[in-house]
């Protein structure tokens, strides 16, 4: 009697009955961990980033430069020569692998990855796949798309075709979801199909056209434990193309939120017309006596003067800033202007997306509908004003990056009637946004513009509409620039190690470079700069300037530091804070007012830039970045402060970090705080952002001093989180130098980090400019009610990220 010949995996050592059993086992993760795997050799250097292929593999730049990486185990780029020439060989050694194992026909692509690599690169996708196809009937049990009520979920499709062409294969093809979607069983007449892969089948026979159709009977099943939205395609391929396709949708939401399922709305194609300005246009610029105009109009007047609005048709690149990505000190000044007007440029073309030709609806006055944060509003206008609505026809979402710049970044409207005249300039009109929705915005328009254009109460007039950004910072910024670089910076590197307190007061006859103090959350970085600031005060001739990115971490300096040592009797502790003139009072702590200056008109209260001798009264003034620029346009002398300290450097582009440096000279002691290892600035220009316009002057300053740098100091104990969230933080993102100095207690039931996954899908609030996902609402609230089951939490915060 003949032995039949034994099929088996040599690289797994597993034997089958069949053929097909050694393919489905083939097609296996296990299996495929196994070709794939480098393992079998000596190897001296980290294992190469997955992903990649060899011709991809590139030596770290921070390691070539400086011999360190802050990124550690955890760069995808080669730490050394000898570590990329091993990266290149376990490359070409798996590679060795797989060729042996596809010549044994223990490797190849499975049915779907074929089936969707010809789709891909097919030029006609349709003539591959379609959901109806010639000669086969098909029919399902239920809807393709679903909606069940249940986070634990199971649903069913039954598939039932006829035709008489044999079935060759079934398979899904869409990984997303993969894990939820599968196939239950295949019936070909009364016989069933003895299945070894739930995710394609393929038949080992070779079955002639049946001269009557046949039935096939596919069940696919879908299963879940969590929230979402989960979609999948299932193909059926009857030896011919195109083949059948029927595409999967289901979505799971608690049963009380099923009515409050909304779309995702389609981008809406508008109109983009040529950019209006001074040399193209006669612009009307906006001015009422209701609104209060800035109390540094000319100086601001001035800015845009020296600094007009880039053109892109006249704008000319460098050469060197195209050829070469890096700051010189010989490239830096004018490099950094062409970005800027690079970013400022880029800017202006994602807002014209929302440019557009619409009817303007004129009204004396209009209500804000009420939502969760207000109650409705009613507005109405005077003095020869109106009001104007606009339906955008396109939703904002501060989702999106045009959105985002609109909604933060755009306060005025250019408007053109849409019949301008023909013989001379465009007559432009400035309109002041007073309120934005979603897709419709509220205009305040001057009393000159409703003379001339005969604006009336509920009319209407049709206008070409270009939103227009706020360019005042970038004029500062380029302001910044050219008033520092009058002068040579020091660059002397040379200091010993210290602490982050004992470094900042150093006494200044030692000259140091900027200090970086790094300050991971949690870390103490705002309590660490407040003690360095009380020892500084104790110096009559100090003058301490303090500078953060937001209102909000000003505010706190004064409101949990400066103001207890005030009330406590050090009067030297008093601070000087300079608010934005624009900034109503009421919204400002009451703590924080009492050092401001503030400006009664009758019953109108609003904050007053201060003057020389107000600055001069004070040893600690308290600024943001943008704000900053008031005390160089105002002519304070370079160096007047001794100490500059700027806290959340990490989080703003290197011109606004460098805005107060514009009143520093080389003896004044420079602090950067921050951390570079959480989210930095937004830039929208793919050519600047190549160029390194979003790194951070912390960042850049942290690549640039040496690995153990005594004016680098890196905070690295956490007073805040478990040591569980901190041993994950550490090794992600800081080279396993965190280290956790609380005494957290842990929950009863949930390890201290857990993480929840839901597949939802981004839906938008009629009355709304942002996006939400309701499955993760749904896990959420889930969450904390089972937080309450377990026992009465101490309190519970739901923090969301924007």
């Amino acid at each position: 009697m003949r032995i039949p010949p034994v099929i088996s995996c040599i690289y797994c050592n597993v034997s089958f009955g069949d053929k097909m059993e050694l393919r489905a086992h083939c097609q296996t993760e296990t299996h495929e961990m196994m070709i794939m795997s480098d393992d079998g050799h000596d190897w001296f250097w980290r294992p190469p980033p997955r992903g990649f292929k060899s011709d991809t593999y590139v030596l770290c730049e921070n390691w070539k430069e400086t011999g360190s990486c802050r990124y550690g185990i955890q760069c995808i780029q080669a730490h050394g020569e000898e570590e990329l020439v091993e990266w290149k060989e376990r490359f070409h050694y798996r590679e060795m692998k797989l060729q042996r194992a596809r010549e044994k026909e223990l490797f190849g692509k499975s049915y779907t990855e074929e089936l969707l690599e010809k789709w891909i690169q097919s030029p006609n996708p349709n003539i591959l796949m379609r959901d109806k196809i010639e000669d086969v009937e098909d029919y399902c049990s239920s809807p393709l798309s679903a909606t069940v009520s249940s986070k634990n979920s199971l649903h069913e499709w039954m598939f039932y075709i006829k035709t008489k062409r044999p079935l060759k294969a079934v398979a899904l093809l869409q990984d997303t979801h993969r894990n939820h979607f599968m196939v239950e069983n295949i019936m070909i007449k009364n016989c069933k199909i003895d299945l070894k892969n739930n995710q394609e089948w393929i038949s080992s026979l070779l079955y002639q056209e049946s001269m009557v159709p046949v039935e096939y009977r596919i069940n696919v099943v879908f299963t879940t434990g969590i929230f979402g939205t989960f979609r999948q395609s299932v193909v059926f391929d009857f030896s011919s193309e195109p083949v059948l396709v029927k595409h999967l949708c289901v979505d799971v939401v608690p049963d009380t939120d099923l009515d409050k399922i909304n779309e995702i709305r389609k981008e809406m194609i508008v109109s983009i017309a040529e950019r209006w300005t001074a040399h193209n246009s006669d612009i009307l610029p906006f001015y009422s006596k209701l609104v209060n105009t800035s109390a540094n109009e000319e100086w601001e007047k001035r800015l845009r003067s020296m600094y007009p609005c880039p053109q892109a048709e006249t704008f000319l690149l460098s050469h060197a800033t195209v050829s070469e990505r890096r700051f010189t000190k010989n490239n830096y000044r004018e490099r950094m202007h062409e970005l800027l007007f690079i970013e400022e440029m880029a800017r202006y073309d994602l807002i014209a997306q929302y440019n557009l030709t619409t009817k303007l609806q004129m009204a004396h006055s209009y209500i804000l509908s009420p939502n969760s944060m207000a109650a409705s509003t009613a507005k109405y206008s005077n003095n020869g004003e109106l009001f104007a609505s606009i339906n955008l026809g396109k939703e904002l979402s501060e989702d999106t990056s045009e959105g985002r710049l609109i909604l933060m970044h755009c306060n005025t409207v250019y408007l053109s009637s849409i019949n301008p005249d023909t013989h001379g300039k465009r007559k432009v009109y400035e309109a002041l946004i007073e309120d934005k929705g979603k897709n419709m915005i509220y205009l305040r328009v001057s009393s000159q513009t409703v003379q001339e254009l005969r604006l009336t109460p509920d009319s209407d007039l049709k206008v070409e509409i270009q939103f227009q950004l706020n360019r005042i910072p970038y004029c500062e910024w380029h302001y910044t620039l050219d008033k520092m670089w009058s002068r040579t910076l020091d660059t002397r590197l040379n200091l010993k190690q210290k602490e982050a307190v004992v470094a900042i007061t150093t006494p200044l006859c030692v000259q140091l470079p900027p200090i970086l103090v790094i300050g991971p959350f949690g870390t103490g970085k705002t309590f660490t700069l407040a003690q360095a600031i009380r020892e500084l005060i104790k110096e009559p001739s100090n003058r301490i300037l303090l500078c953060t990115h937001s209102n909000s971490a000003a505010d706190l300096y004064i409101k949990d530091y400066l103001d207890l040592w005030v009330e406590a009797g050090e009067e030297n502790a008093r601070p000087l804070r300079i608010y934005y003139t624009k900034r109503w009072v009421t919204t400002v702590n009451p703590v924080v007012q009492k050092y401001c200056l503030i400006k009664n008109n009758g019953n109108i209260r609003t904050f007053e830039i201060p003057s020389v001798e107000d600055i001069m009264r004070h040893k600690i003034i308290v600024v943001t970045l943008s704000t900053s620029v008031y005390l160089s346009a105002m002519g304070l002398p370079q160096g007047f402060f001794t100490h500059i300290l700027l806290d959340e450097a990490a989080q703003a582009i290197e011109c606004e970090t460098v805005t107060p440096l514009a009143v520093a000279h080389e003896n004044t002691r420079i602090v950067l705080a921050g951390d570079h290892m959480q989210l930095g600035p937004d830039i929208f220009s793919v050519f600047a952002k190549e160029r390194n316009l979003h790194i951070s002057l912390l960042e850049r300053l942290y690549d640039h001093y040496p690995p153990h740098f005594p004016c680098k100091i890196l905070l690295c104990e956490n007073y805040r989180a478990h040591e569980s969230i901190i041993q994950f933080t550490s090794e992600s993102f800081y080279d396993q130098k965190l280290i956790s100095s609380s005494r957290q207690p842990r929950h009863v039931k949930f390890y201290p980090l857990t993480f929840f996954t839901t597949r939802g899908e981004d839906v938008q609030d009629k009355n709304s400019t942002a996006f939400y996902n309701n499955s993760e609402v749904y896990e959420v609230v889930e969450r904390v009610a089972e937080l309450k089951e377990i026992g009465p939490p101490s309190g519970v915060c739901i923090m969301i990220s924007l």
